[in-house]
Formats: structure tokens, C-alpha cells, sequence
């Protein structure tokens, strides 16, 4: 037997409940410390999941605490498996953001392969709406697509070089400034641009190029300065593909199958319990973090995303 909601349509179950459920206050213990790092480029990420997939957990019944954001074991497989790559690639984004604050031995690599997952992962989501085959949504056919399939080609070679060839991302640049009195050491590291990757596939052509200033001009770029314009550019085509996704996906909440997917239906005013809102400021939270470990974990603002190249490269330098 289906959940019944006690509203008589999704339009106002959006009004009287979704709307008011966000990441910040209803999301895992991931999500509400670390959803604030992508908000601004990609606030599809949260739209998508408030429609599509809060409706598949236990938050639309009565459950609270943890259990909230546990799925409901009534919905469909494929409704699952989207909700879990929709995930994945909220994860694979913070990671990347996690290693560009973390600079170590293989930070730079690391990065990257973060942000290939995360392309990857929104290849299979695509896919998985495609074929959930209740309308006709066609992605491909969209320019949103085609922008974002056209970065996965850049970011796909330009991981693939420096996985490879590990001395990118090791070139020091060394060189000395006045500082009122005083002369200061300046270490900076210099990297191939993505789109020049291609011609420097050895150690030796990097090592050519660091000698002539012209080409270091136009052939490389600060290494954070790279990373920081490569996240923010992959969650700025997200978000428009997820426009895209939202609009073509819209006819689908009202559709007969897909509720039967969800395993919902509206009471039109029966008398049923009204799932629970949380509090707009949720205190600190005790969540099991993926580890088995609980962490109390508050809410924090993004130390990342609000940040400009040189706050970032700052702050790291202190």
C-alpha cells in the first residue's frame, strides 16, 4: 500500500513542506558541514534533491533523528539508484575541495581524479533519468550537455596526463621580492593550463618550458589558480545541466508512474500524519559519518568557495 501524504497535489505539498526542507537543515552529516562549499555555483544540487529524491526517504513519514535520512524501503530500485549517484557526485566534489586544502605529496593528482569521478558520475546520472522512460527526456540533444561533455573531454586529458606523468604539478619556481626592508623567498609552483596539456607529455618539455618566460606566460598557470577555476567551472555547468534536468523532469512529479515509482499518493485531505519539519538552525549533530564513527559535527560557513585565488593561496601560505 502506497505512503499517503495528507496534501491534494505536489503544488502544495512543495508549498506546505519541501520549500522548507534544505540540506543545511535536513541533510547528513556531510551535507549540512560541506553542502555551503558549492552552494553558489551549483544551488541545482540542492533543488534536485528537495523534488525528486527527500520523497524517497524516511523524512516524508514520521521518522526523526537519523533514521530521516534513511530511504524508504518501498521505492523503487531506480529511483535508488539515481538518488545514489546524485550523492556520489556531491561527494566526490567536497573530496576535491578537501584535497585543494590539504596540499601533500599527491594533493594535485588527487584533486583531479575527484573531479573526472564527479563527471562521471553526472554521465550515469543522465543516463539513468534517460532510461527511467515514463516521458521522453532527451539530455543530450540540450546545449547544457554539450558544454558540460566538452569540459569532460579537457578535464579527462588533462587528468590522464598528470596521473601519468607525476612531475607536473612539482615545478617550483623560486625567486626572491622586496618587501619594505626585507627580501622575502617566493615559491611558486606552475603547472601546464589544461588546454595546453597536450604538449608537454614528457618530463623534458616541461622542463624546456620553464626556461623560456613567453611560454610560461601563455602555456602555465599557478597550480591553485588551475584547481580553483576547474571546480568552480565544473559546478557552474552542473548547475545548468541540472536546469535542464529540473525543467524536462518537472511533468514526471504529477505522473501516475512516477508516484508508483515513489510509492506515494496524495489523501486529498485524509486525515494521515504530516511528516516533520526541522528547525531552519539545527543544533550541532550527532551522525554517523560513513566510518561507523559517530562525529558532532555544527554548521560551518565554506572556508573554500567564498574565497578569491589569492585568499585561498593566502591563507595556505601562512
Amino acid at each position: 500500500m502506497s505512503l499517503k501524504l495528507s496534501y491534494k497535489n505536489i503544488e502544495e505539498f512543495d508549498k506546505e513542506y519541501l520549500s522548507k526542507i534544505t540540506l543545511a537543515n535536513d541533510g547528513d552529516g556531510y551535507e549540512r558541514v560541506f553542502w555551503p562549499y558549492i552552494n553558489e555555483r551549483f544551488p541545482n544540487y540542492e533543488k534536485f534533491w528537495q523534488k525528486h529524491i527527500v520523497l524517497l526517504t524516511k523524512r516524508i513519514e514520521t521518522a526523526t533523528g537519523t533514521d530521516r535520512i534513511k530511504p524508504r524501503d518501498t521505492v523503487d530500485t531506480k529511483l535508488l539508484d539515481i538518488s545514489e549517484v546524485h550523492y556520489s557526485i556531491f561527494m566526490n566534489l567536497i573530496q576535491a575541495y578537501n584535497r585543494l586544502e590539504h596540499p601533500d605529496l599527491s594533493w594535485f593528482e588527487d584533486f583531479y581524479v575527484h573531479l573526472v569521478s564527479a563527471c562521471d558520475l553526472a554521465e550515469m546520472f543522465c543516463k539513468r533519468i534517460e532510461r527511467l522512460r515514463i516521458v521522453n527526456i532527451n539530455l543530450q540533444n540540450t546545449d547544457a550537455y554539450n558544454n558540460y561533455h566538452k569540459f569532460v573531454k579537457l578535464i579527462n586529458d588533462y587528468r590522464n596526463q598528470i596521473v601519468h606523468n607525476t612531475k607536473i604539478g612539482k615545478n617550483h619556481i623560486i625567486s626572491q621580492v622586496v618587501v619594505g626592508n626585507n627580501i622575502q623567498t617566493v615559491i611558486t609552483v606552475l603547472v601546464p593550463r589544461k588546454e595546453e596539456i597536450k604538449k608537454y607529455d614528457t618530463w623534458r618539455k616541461v622542463a624546456s618550458a620553464l626556461k623560456d618566460i613567453n611560454i610560461l606566460k601563455n602555456d602555465f598557470i599557478e597550480i591553485k589558480d588551475q584547481m580553483i577555476s576547474d571546480i568552480r567551472e565544473i559546478e557552474t555547468l552542473f548547475n545548468n545541466l541540472w536546469s535542464v534536468i529540473l525543467e524536462k523532469m518537472e511533468p514526471l512529479r504529477n505522473h501516475k508512474e512516477y508516484l508508483k515509482l515513489q510509492d506515494i499518493e496524495f489523501s486529498d485531505g485524509e486525515a494521515v500524519p504530516r511528516p516533520i519539519i526541522p528547525p531552519d538552525n539545527p543544533p550541532a549533530y550527532d551522525y554517523y559519518l560513513g566510518s561507523g564513527i559517530g562525529s558532532s559535527v555544527s554548521l560551518t560557513s565554506h572556508p573554500v568557495s567564498a574565497m578569491t585565488e589569492k585568499d585561498i593561496i593566502k591563507k595556505k601560505s601562512r
